[in-house]
């Protein structure tokens, strides 16, 4: 009869620490997925790569000519919405441009291209003469400046942004 009990104890006690352990089931499916998608985005190598040594070095940017000559994009999560329809803008050393329209219209998306963090779908988008894609992204980067939109800017800020790119080729978006 000791051993019935027994038994029914070590049963009872299996049951429910098996209980317990099935009850975070869904929670360790869960971690699973993740450690997967997480795994999967840590080995890919994007498009624009910033790690890659290849490309153009650029200590400076000579003269800091922008040209973008029938630029098309579309952002890869809304390939049907074209923001930028065969843009054309030729940017001289020295010039103040101003974007303005209406929210959507592809200010911020220029300066995006211009940054190289997305690649037109056509067209090109030239540097002192030189395509975007053809210099080494890292140090590209290094080269420009970029002052964004702000409502309003302290006298202060302006000086402290000013110094900062002394010497270098520069944006300045308000």
């Amino acid at each position: 009869m000791i051993q019935f009990f027994v038994c029914l104890m070590a049963i009872t006690f299996a049951a429910q620490g098996a209980g317990q352990f099935f009850s975070f089931a869904p929670d360790i499916t869960k971690a699973t997925s993740a450690t997967l998608k997480v795994t999967r985005l840590l080995d890919h190598i994007p498009d624009i790569d910033i790690w890659s040594p290849e490309g153009k070095n650029v200590d400076q940017l000579e003269n800091g000519q922008i040209q973008f000559r029938n630029v098309h994009f579309t952002y890869p999560t809304r390939p049907d919405v074209a923001v930028l329809r065969g843009l054309n803008l030729d940017v001289k050393p020295g010039q103040y441009v101003a974007l303005v329209g209406a929210s959507g219209c592809g200010k911020s998306t220029t300066v995006g291209l211009i940054e190289r963090f997305y690649d037109p779908i056509m067209g090109d988008i030239l540097v002192d003469g030189v395509p975007v894609s053809e210099y080494n992204l890292a140090e590209y980067r290094k080269s420009i400046s970029i002052v964004s939109q702000e409502p309003t800017y302290p006298p202060s800020r302006i000086n402290l942004t000013t110094d900062f790119i002394k010497g270098r080729f520069a944006l300045i978006f308000y």
